[in-house]
């Protein structure tokens, strides 16, 4: 089953064992599991600058591409805060595809940065997952 896992640049590696490494990182996509973008220090962007979500939204490709060696072209929003002018800044970042924290499985071509998904925790068990595959 396809997955992506968003990461937080300014995470990775750190003083926190929790967090993943680059190592995990390659790990993972070596399993078949994709890695996106959820900016350097998960701020919600909405309440930033231009200038400022803009660099979040740069410099977090530009790491993770830097240390996986390939292009970095999704992106989540973090807190799922996007508006129109987010959705305007990760276009000019460079993003192909977003996904919101709106629900669902109903997607539009035309809104390749503002795609709905389905939250899987560790809570979700696989009662949890089944329902939301029908």
């Amino acid at each position: 089953m396809p997955a992506t896992a968003y990461v937080i640049t300014d995470r990775i590696s750190g003083s926190d064992s929790s967090f993943l490494t680059w190592g995990n990182l390659r790990g993972l996509e070596q399993r078949g599991i994709t890695i996106g973008s959820h900016t350097v220090t998960h701020t919600e962007l909405t309440v930033l600058s231009d200038a400022h979500a803009l660099g979040e939204l740069r410099q977090s490709r530009a790491t993770l591409e830097k240390h996986l060696g390939h292009p970095v072209q999704w992106f989540a929003y973090p807190a799922g805060a996007e508006d129109a002018r987010i959705v305007r800044l990760v276009r000019e970042a460079g993003y192909v595809l977003a996904v919101t924290t709106h629900p669902g499985s109903l997607q539009h071509a035309n809104d390749p940065l503002e795609l709905h998904r389905f939250e899987i925790l560790d809570s979700t068990h696989v009662s949890g997952l089944a329902a939301l595959l029908k």
